[in-house]
C-alpha cells in the first residue's frame, strides 16, 4: 500500500495514465485496486478468511476439508490447538517434479513433529516442522529424503519450491535433508493424519502452484501477505 502521511493513496498517475503497479526495487509499493496473488499455475488455495469451524474450501478447485476442533481468530486465521485438523479423503493430484507451496502461519508451540499441510500420496507435497529441531520439512515426489530449511516460531510467510525457500521475502539457507514417511487417509491441513503430528498455531494461507514461481513472483505474493497480516 502507498500512503501520504497517514492517508492511503487512492490512485497514481503518469501524466494522464493511471499506473497499475509501482515497485521500489523488488518490493511492490502500490497496486491499483485490491492486491491479488499470482494466478498463473495456481492449483490450490486455502484462504483463512473463507473458513468456518466445520469446513475450509479450496478457492481454485472447490476441494472441501472437514474441520475438527478449530477456532477462528477473527483476522483471517484458522487456529489449531494441538487437537484440531482438517481432512479431505482424496490424495490430491499435484505435480511431483515442479511445484511451489506457500504458507502463511504463526507457529506458537514446538512440541514434537508438527505438520501444517500434507498430501499422503506418492506425489506428496508437505510442509511441517521437525520434532527435535526447528526447521521446515517439505518434499515432493516419492523419495523419502526431504529438503529442510532452518526457521523459527512466530508469524511468517513461507514460499518453497523444489530447490529454494523464502521467508518474508528473504532467501533461506538450506539446512540439509530429513526422512519423513507417508501416512494414510488422504490430504490433511494442520496434521499428518487424524491423530498424528498435530499443528499448534494459526494458519492464514496455503497456496500450491504447479510450477516453480520466480523470485519476483514469490516476493510479490509475500508482499501481499506481509501487508495483509502485519508481518514484521
Amino acid at each position: 500500500m502507498s500512503y501520504i502521511g497517514t492517508s492511503k493513496v487512492g490512485g497514481m498517475y503518469l501524466g494522464d495514465t493511471k499506473i497499475g503497479k509501482a515497485y521500489l526495487g523488488d518490493d511492490l509499493v502500490y497496486q491499483s485496486g485490491p492486491p491479488s496473488y499470482i494466478k498463473d499455475g495456481l492449483v490450490f488455495h486455502l484462504d483463512g478468511a473463507d473458513a468456518t469451524t466445520s469446513q475450509w474450501v479450496d478457492k481454485v478447485g472447490g476441494v472441501v476439508f472437514t474441520m475438527k476442533n478449530v477456532t477462528l481468530n477473527g483476522s483471517g486465521g484458522v487456529v489449531f490447538n494441538g487437537t484440531a485438523y482438517g481432512n479431505n479423503s482424496t490424495n490430491l493430484n499435484f505435480p511431483s517434479s515442479s511445484h511451489t507451496i506457500e504458507i502463511t502461519l504463526n507457529k506458537t508451540n514446538q512440541v514434537g513433529l508438527q505438520v501444517a499441510f500434507m498430501i499422503n500420496a506418492s506425489n506428496m507435497v508437505a510442509f511441517g516442522f521437525s520434532s527435535t529441531n526447528d526447521y521446515i520439512v517439505t518434499k515432493s515426489g516419492n523419495s523419502n529424503a526431504r529438503k529442510t530449511w532452518t526457521t523459527g516460531a512466530g508469524l511468517h510467510t513461507y514460499s518453497v519450491t523444489n530447490s529454494t525457500a523464502y521467508k518474508d521475502k528473504a532467501v533461506m539457507s538450506q539446512r540439509g535433508t530429513d526422512t519423513w514417511y507417508l501416512r494414510t487417509g488422504g490430504t490433511f491441513v494442520g496434521s499428518r493424519s487424524a491423530d498424528n503430528a498435530l499443528f499448534i498455531g494459526t494458519i492464514y494461507q496455503i497456496r500450491i502452484y504447479n510450477r516453480a514461481l520466480t523470485a519476483d513472483e514469490i516476493k510479490h505474493n509475500q508482499s501481499i501477505d506481509i501487508e495483509k497480516y502485519n508481518i514484521s
